[in-house]
């Protein structure tokens, strides 16, 4: 289990992710907790609600549908044009990693005949 030091006066945390993201980690959220504090004190001011509304305070123009785009004659766009690669081609069927070895016939459920006395269930 590792252990790491928090100082929440200073948001800080060992691991590095409350300094690097602005916002608590586990370790931190459990030094919250344990000393009844609330989270939203230990937030950056860009992750609070007031920073959200500034933001977003001018209106959104949506963005224009296809009708409102101009023809420029030029076409559709499609798909690059691939070029043959070098080398023999790779085969169709890729492996998912599920599928059992096809080469190796399995000996699941057969019975061994012994060759010196001939009774089943082991083989010499």
């Amino acid at each position: 289990m590792d252990n790491h030091i928090v100082h929440l006066k200073h948001q800080f945390c060992t691991c590095g992710f409350f300094q690097l993201c602005g916002y608590p980690c586990c370790h931190a959220l459990a030094c919250i907790s344990y000393h009844r504090l609330n989270v939203e004190d230990y937030k950056h001011e860009y992750f609070k609600k007031d920073m959200y509304l500034r933001v977003y305070q001018h209106m959104i123009y949506p963005v224009p549908g296809m009708h409102d785009f101009e023809d420029t004659g030029k076409g559709e766009v499609g798909p690059p044009n691939i070029k043959q690669r070098r080398g023999r081609p790779t085969k169709k069927r890729r492996d998912d990693g599920n599928d059992t070895n096809h080469s190796k016939a399995s000996r699941r459920g057969l019975t061994h005949t012994c060759k010196i006395c001939g009774t089943l269930g082991h083989n010499k």
